[in-house]
């Protein structure tokens, strides 16, 4: 146990250390000082913007050096956001220690925050339809459309040397670079002539802390607009709202005569400013981060099968109520559900269907035998998504084939049942 009074001292020298900016020690002699630089391999000391490394031999005491921040950049080669975003979790789980930068961009891709609501939030219908990818991500925040126009960046700091003003510094010294004045602003957001060209959000765990964000370069701000704009609906939800920012592309503001930057050249930018943000005389080493290279580490591809799964972005989504209605010439029909986790719960409803589930129906039909095959159909568990409809509804009329009725009775059932299913699965997703 090393006693409180040698502590004390081993303190005062090192600040005496830091106060003289002393970084190295060529020998001694003195047995006193030789214990406090034992003891300064225990417990160290601040020195500038890095760390003191004391080291201590058997007879005399050795060189005094600085231990700087462990720093590195990684840039992935991939645009598969499960991928990438696999890659920022590994760094946060398996390199805590590190004060990395990750550089990446995604295919044409809509993210959503750990706690947002997708059917709130996108327009499902128009992304399906342009085939643009959806991914709910680790960390909190809003929604966002990203594609090769987009550059991401993310900072994985030790959580007690993360400095959310350090990371910001880094991102307006490079934007700096291209002739652009930008400052933190708001709700996290990098700002541009009060234009938001960047959105930042976190991650936090005891060991590490991740800042991430997204940098507007060229991106298709059309598809941004429509994809992110719901219509509006009879859905209630417990989520997040992302809130509607102005928002601009970098390459509509760099000044006349400033080649607009791209997604290599900012990414160099980004990695230069990171390095003089430090203090690195010399660049600090990238990692590109390929398929091969990314297929060597399992933890990613685990990690990244869970993102890309429907129970990680649709099942993480708050509970939430809908309603749809329409009128037929054989009668009216609305359906109420309830859902949680993106499926239909198991809450009890009040309804004409008498069922305690999530889903409650409501119709003046002459048939009941199709609201009681669909009830039995749409049960508890069933996805809240137009094609697990489709598939249900399509059960519901194999099930009315086989059932004993008269000719008329069936043939009016299996008209009822088609009219709905043409209808339903898109009333689902109308609001979108």
């Amino acid at each position: 146990m090393v006693s409180r009074d040698v502590r004390i001292l081993g303190e005062k020298w090192g600040n005496e250390l830091k106060t003289r900016s002393m970084t190295r020690l060529d020998s001694c002699s003195n047995p006193g000082i030789c214990e406090l630089m034992k003891i300064g391999t225990q417990i160290g000391w601040d020195i500038n913007a890095g760390r003191v490394s004391l080291a201590c031999g058997e007879k005399s005491c050795s060189a005094l050096e600085p231990m700087a921040l462990k720093l590195a950049v990684y840039k992935s080669l991939v645009n598969n956001p499960y991928v990438n975003l696999a890659v920022e979790e590994w760094l946060f789980r398996e390199k805590p220690k590190e004060t990395s930068l990750f550089l990446w961009r995604n295919c044409p891709t809509i993210v959503i925050g750990k706690h947002q609501n997708a059917w709130k939030e996108i327009n499902i219908p128009k992304m399906e339809q342009e085939k643009v990818l959806l991914s709910r991500r680790y960390s909190g925040g809003g929604a966002v459309f990203q594609d090769l126009g987009n550059t991401n960046y993310t900072f994985v700091s030790p959580a007690k040397e993360y400095d959310k003003h350090k990371n910001n510094r880094i991102v307006i010294r490079m934007l700096r670079s291209f002739g652009l004045e930008a400052v933190a602003s708001g709700r996290n957001d990098i700002l541009i002539d009060g234009k938001k060209i960047s959105g930042v959000a976190f991650q936090r765990s005891p060991q590490a802390i991740i800042q991430h964000g997204t940098l507007l370069l060229n991106v298709n701000l059309g598809r941004l607009s429509t994809l992110l704009c719901p219509d509006k609906a009879k859905l209630l939800s417990k989520g997040v709202a992302s809130v509607a920012s102005r928002v601009a592309n970098i390459s509509s503001l760099v000044p006349r005569g400033v080649a607009a930057p791209d997604h290599e050249r900012v990414c160099a930018a980004l990695h230069k400013a990171f390095d003089e943000e430090y203090g690195q005389h010399r660049r600090t080493p990238c990692r590109d981060l390929g398929l091969k290279d990314l297929a060597a580490l399992p933890a990613i591809a685990r990690s990244a099968r869970q993102l890309g799964s429907w129970d990680w972005i649709y099942g993480k989504s708050p509970a939430h109520k809908h309603a749809v209605s329409n009128r037929f010439p054989w009668g009216s029909v609305e359906f109420h559900f309830d859902c949680i986790g993106g499926r239909i719960s198991e809450c009890p409803q009040s309804g004409a269907s008498g069922a305690s589930t999530g889903l409650a129906m409501f119709s003046d039909s002459l048939q009941p035998a199709v609201m009681d095959a669909i009830r039995l159909a749409l049960s508890p568990g069933t996805p809240f998504t137009a094609q697990a409809v489709r598939d249900a509804l399509g059960q519901v009329a194999r099930r009315l084939e086989a059932a004993p009725l008269s000719g008329n009775d069936k043939e009016e059932c299996l008209r009822q049942v088609a009219d709905i299913s043409s209808w339903l699965p898109e009333a689902l997703n109308a609001y979108n």
